[in-house]
């Protein structure tokens, strides 16, 4: 059949929700000339959304500020999101000076895939899709033959922008991509598609080296080899951890989107790709990380039921430049550089809310995929530049932290012999307990941040004491809540209502001793009834 061709400039495939609330599928002139027209990106697979959030971030910082064809531009942030939307001149020259590299099946410079490898084997695109049984890798969710699954030509740009941020180890020769095992992806989102590119275009000193353009304008070279030592900002955005190319192959019915096509992709070609050396010195400005012995830095990753909120610290708060630096934690660049345009609004008496959009996929650090994940964090702007407010709203997390920790020993106790000789007592009725505190916490968690952010801590200390109160009383409750629905269903003879007693005695006492007093009956909860 004749080579196709699909030019992304052109056809439909971005999907984005506009004001209204409507969902379609838009070229990428529309996307980026009509950015500040859509609220978001939104598919039904969060990896999508973030790899085409990424895709449209480098666009935009090497439009803005790397390509060497036009003059370039003062690297100011504010400047860009008082214009209110990008140039559609500019942007529309751009594209056409490039529109080559942006068809999907091109012999020279296919979209985000490398040229040649005619004498490799043919390899399903499942391959691509992490829930789908592929080769080794197991099925979570799907149970069909790899060789069924095939898509659309728009389906398949979307999850070639999935490679860079979420490409795993794949065995002997294949490595992860430049994060290594993903981590929690963080971005500053605003209120509209535009103000999200412009808040997420990293402008900070660090990231000053823009010598290395994205892959679309990259010198040709075949990727793998030896281990790189170092990238540029839009290369990493675009990192190449495998060498792909699609192949085009005949009509039929899309496995994800469910529409018939006269083009589907069943195969490709892949193989390795670019891999880092571990002392490549790349830090993701939409990465939060942790810093352990010798200094050295660990990207913050999704654990299993592990609820993002609770690692507000590293996502938000915390700043290798503030007075927590020893909390061992440093917030992703694109927070920090929102910390410093936010402040300055502030001081005119407007201050936004910081809100982040969360991707993650969680794996065992190599191959084994578990989970994805997409979430949403809210809070208000001045507690990333407020330090002693930053300082409360991090201790207030470890009092949480600390009545799950004694609720998840209250459990243990009720059960018979309080768990001894299995590890493993009781981990269905903790883990669901844990969980139930957790969500019923969070809501009292975001109505303190709130109380404490209109505060001046030189000046409101009895508001802020009053804030933190009401917040443990509201841990207290919800810790009781959860310690009922996980012991009050057991046995009733004389040895069950005995731990059943010492297991509300024993939260009575360790909860009283982490929260203080809070000037009500904190005791009363602990007398309870069956």
């Amino acid at each position: 059949m004749p080579q196709s061709t699909y030019c992304l400039i052109r056809e439909p495939w971005i999907p984005v929700v506009d004001a209204s609330g409507k969902s379609r599928e838009v070229n990428l002139l529309d996307a980026l000339c009509r950015a500040d027209e859509w609220v978001e990106i939104r598919d039904p697979l969060p990896l999508v959304e973030l790899g085409v959030y990424r895709l449209l971030i480098a666009i935009a910082l090497d439009l803005l500020f790397i390509e060497p064809e036009k003059e370039p531009i003062p690297r100011d942030i504010k400047a860009l999101l008082r214009a209110g939307s990008f140039s559609e001149t500019e942007v529309s020259d751009y594209l056409k000076r490039y529109q080559n590299r942006f068809d999907l099946f091109s012999l020279e410079h296919p979209f985000l895939q490398t040229p040649g490898g005619d004498s490799e084997p043919d390899k399903p695109l499942a391959a691509l899709l992490p829930p789908l049984p592929s080769g080794t890798n197991v099925g979570h969710f799907h149970h069909a033959p790899e060789n069924l699954f095939g898509v659309c030509q728009a389906a398949a740009a979307r999850l070639l922008t999935t490679v860079a941020p979420f490409m795993t180890a794949g065995g002997a020769g294949l490595s992860p991509s430049i994060n290594g095992a993903p981590p929690w992806y963080v971005l500053v989102r605003g209120n509209n598609l535009f103000e999200t590119i412009c808040a997420n275009l990293c402008v900070l000193p660090d990231y000053a080296d823009l010598s290395e353009p994205p892959v679309w304008r990259a010198k040709p070279r075949i990727p793998g080899g030896d281990k790189r030592l170092d990238a540029g900002y839009a290369e990493a955005l675009t990192w190449r951890p495998r060498r792909i190319r699609l192949i085009d192959g005949e009509a039929g019915c899309c496995s994800l989107t469910g529409v018939n096509s006269e083009v589907i992709v069943r195969t490709m070609k892949f193989s390795a790709g670019d891999s880092c050396h571990p002392e490549m010195p790349w830090r993701d400005p939409n990465v939060a990380y942790r810093v352990g012995q010798k200094g050295l830095q660990f990207p913050l990753r999704p654990q299993e039921g592990r609820e993002a909120w609770r690692d507000l610290g590293p996502l938000a708060l915390l700043d290798d430049s503030s007075a927590t630096v020893g909390a061992g934690a440093d917030r992703p660049a694109v927070v920090r550089q929102f910390a410093l345009l936010a402040k300055s609004e502030s001081a005119m008496g407007d201050a936004p809310s910081l809100r982040l959009l969360l991707y993650g996929m969680r794996t065992d650090g190599k191959m084994k995929i578990f989970e994805w994940h997409r979430e949403e964090l809210t809070l208000p702007a001045p507690l990333i530049w407020k330090s002693a407010f930053a300082e409360d709203a991090l201790a207030e997390l470890q009092t949480a932290e600390e009545i799950a920790r004694t609720l998840r020993g209250a459990v243990k106790i009720a059960y018979a012999r309080g768990g001894g000789g299995n590890k493993a007592a009781f981990d269905g009725r903790i883990t669901y307990a844990l969980r139930q505190f957790f969500s019923a916490a969070r809501a009292h968690y975001d109505q303190y941040l709130q109380g404490i952010a209109r505060l001046d801590p030189e000046i409101h200390g009895d508001e802020r004491a009053d804030a933190r109160n009401l917040f443990r009383r509201g841990l207290r409750t919800e810790g009781w809540g959860a310690l009922g629905t996980a012991i009050d269903d057991l046995d009733s003879d004389a040895n069950a209502l005995e731990r059943w007693t010492s297991a509300r005695g024993f939260f009575a006492r360790r909860t009283s001793a982490v929260l203080g007093s809070l000037n009500a009956d904190a005791e009363s909860s602990a007398k309870g009834t069956r």
